[in-house]
């Protein structure tokens, strides 16, 4: 089996009323980070990931707002606040 944090957003959120019976209501992703293994994009050279991972952790450093706005754009969250509920039961 695998984990749910390996998936990408969209399947986990899918997926859950299929496991689990419920009804998702709200998905709030947060927490954007430069890892070369959360990139959106899959690259064809392994070590540019590592290179993107690198000037945007500059980027990071040197200019952090800046760096807020992009991460999003380049990288899959790091977590995902989701809301459920499960079905009333009918007695």
């Amino acid at each position: 089996m695998t984990s749910l944090f390996n998936r990408e957003p969209a399947s986990v959120v899918h997926g859950i009323p299929v496991c689990f019976g419920c009804e998702v209501l709200e998905v709030v992703e947060t927490g954007h980070a430069a890892n070369g293994s959360c990139l959106h994009w899959v690259l064809p050279v392994p070590k540019w990931r590592g290179g993107v991972s690198a000037v945007v952790a500059a980027i990071c450093r040197i200019h952090p707002r800046l760096a807020r706005a992009m991460l999003p754009r380049f990288y899959r969250p790091v977590e995902l606040n989701i809301v459920v509920r499960k079905p009333r039961s009918r007695s």
